[in-house]
């Protein structure tokens, strides 16, 4: 198990499993929409958000 940050902040756990044939694809953020990762083999990552991206100061009027 690993985990892996987006730009925006948000912290993903990734479990990783192999399958008998090859993948391609990639993942995006559930937060902001950057891609996260890409792969392309027969390791496939699983996602999960585990902690938010920060939260913005000064927006609060």
């Amino acid at each position: 198990m690993r985990t892996v940050t987006c730009e925006c902040g948000a912290v993903y756990e990734v479990t990783e499993t192999k399958v008998p044939f090859r993948d391609r694809d990639n993942f995006n953020c559930d937060r902001c929409g950057e891609e996260v990762e890409r792969w392309n083999g027969s390791t496939i990552p699983s996602f999960r958000l585990i902690a938010g991206p920060p939260e913005k100061s000064g927006d609060a009027e």
